[in-house]
């Protein structure tokens, strides 16, 4: 994802701030990342599922974006990983089969379907309790939706190729980036499809996709 979060004590307890600088960023930039950014409040205002964060406030303040979620404690599989931690393929089924869920709710349940866009290590949370959680809805977008030229974002190895391309979110593409997830929590290497030189190029002006994203203020 983009930004960083900090732990913050709010009315009801701890909560979890992402915070977005975008002083020095290009008009093009922020105007795509602001029908980004309140696209994603939107998600995440009606999203309600055990496995994934819950926005509580969603405000900006000169050139900062905030979103405020519940705070969840534990450690992502990226920490577990690099602490030597791998897991287990019985704890690796365990995490599969709950993120798939997590999943189904995005991708079946929500109307229009969502799609997370940003599934790797980092963003995979084991709690403290051994339940898995998804975090950061930051590249959450409905699904067909198209971000192109300066300022698509992707994180290989985890993106699915195609990604490359400048190609509309799908549904695919988060089971693609959970099976990557998968084989380096297991492994303690990320995958190698080949296409990382080409996921790390500038996208060209001109994108393969026609989609677009709607964007909806909350409230």
């Amino acid at each position: 994802g983009f930004g960083e979060v900090f732990l913050a004590e709010g009315p009801d307890g701890l909560v979890a701030v992402k915070v977005v600088e975008t002083a020095a960023w290009s008009e093009r930039e922020y105007q795509v990342f602001n029908a980004l950014m309140v696209s994603e409040a939107s998600f995440l205002s009606t999203l309600d599922h055990p496995s994934l964060p819950k926005l509580r406030a969603f405000f900006a303040e000169s050139s900062r974006y905030f979103l405020v979620m519940d705070w969840v404690s534990g450690q992502t599989v990226e920490e577990l990983v690099k602490a030597e931690q791998r897991l287990s393929l019985d704890e690796a089924l365990k995490m599969l089969e709950q993120l798939l869920v997590a999943l189904e709710y995005l991708h079946d349940q929500c109307r229009p379907a969502v799609v997370f866009g940003d599934l790797k290590p980092a963003n995979v949370l084991r709690t403290f309790e051994g339940s898995y959680r998804l975090v950061d809805l930051g590249l959450a977008t409905r699904e067909g939706a198209c971000l192109t030229g300066d300022f698509a974002v992707y994180s290989p190895p985890y993106s699915a190729p195609e990604r490359a391309t400048g190609q509309a979110s799908a549904k695919s593409h988060d089971i693609y980036s959970l099976a990557a997830t998968v084989i380096y929590a297991t492994t303690g290497f990320p995958p190698n499809h080949g296409a990382e030189a080409n996921l790390r190029k500038s996208f060209d002006s001109q994108s393969l996709c026609s989609g677009k994203a709607t964007v909806q203020r909350l409230g």
